[in-house]
């Protein structure tokens, strides 16, 4: 379970202000997000900045060419009031795209090319964020603990007992099945290397014949006939942060 995800979308062009958010769907349907998502959509940037004093949003896409408030002189306002919220600016003109650099956005959509630079969007904000916060069931079957996901190492399972090892050398022990912890960490980079371990990509050092070298000196077994599918998945996923520039 993952803490709900906030967008607002803003174009003065209701047509154009659709088109984005349709986009925004699919690109979640194809990333398989399952998790709830709230949308706010906005044709103007003087009522996103007045829901912005009271609500708080992670990811905000601006149309740039918007009147009395245009998308820049928008972004300047809410890096005031929401520092920590992902900008990404949209135009139907590319030539504004070394005019977003000053403002820090996280990308720039083209409306040519926006189910693309939409997904593209999307997937760069789960990569930089990893996203936010995995909730664990403890092993006792008490309570819940929240952990970044950018900051698991690996998970390990011994029949139901899960232990999800931090980078800093901390660990959890919670209660359930490696299966089901693949099925929702693997759009995170998380790949199963072995029956009883899944690995976080982002960590791998080097693949060995029979274990995974990870950042600061840990290693996991490797599965005998799993080498050359870890070896493809890494190929994979190191041109996909290259592609995605990051």
């Amino acid at each position: 379970m993952h803490e709900k995800l906030y967008f607002a979308v803003c174009d003065d062009e209701p047509e154009a202000l659709a088109q984005i958010c349709e986009a925004l769907r699919k690109a979640l349907h194809k990333l398989e997000y399952r998790t709830n998502c709230a949308l706010q959509k906005f044709t103007s940037g003087a009522a996103l900045y007045e829901t912005g004093l009271k609500e708080r949003f992670h990811l905000i896409f601006l149309d740039i060419e918007m009147p009395n408030l245009n998308g820049f002189q928008l972004a300047e306002k809410l890096h005031l009031i929401a520092s920590d919220a992902y900008i990404v600016f949209v135009s139907g003109y590319e030539n504004y795209v070394h005019d977003v650099f000053g403002y820090a956005p996280l990308a720039f959509v083209r409306k040519s090319a926006l189910d693309y630079d939409v997904y593209r969007a999307i997937y760069l904000y789960f990569q930089r964020t990893s996203y936010l916060h995995l909730s664990v069931r403890l092993k006792d079957g008490i309570g819940y603990k929240e952990l970044l996901v950018k900051d698991i190492l690996y998970v390990e399972c011994e029949g139901h007992r899960l232990t999800y090892i931090t980078v800093v050398g901390g660990s959890v022990e919670a209660y359930g099945t490696l299966k089901a912890i693949e099925e929702e960490l693997s759009i995170y980079g998380f790949l199963r290397v072995h029956k009883s371990y899944l690995v976080n990509q982002r960590y791998v050092e080097s693949v060995g014949k029979r274990e995974i070298l990870l950042a600061g000196g840990r290693s996991v077994d490797m599965g005998k006939e799993r080498r050359k599918e870890v070896q493809a998945a890494m190929f994979q996923y190191a041109e996909k942060r290259e592609k995605n520039g990051i």
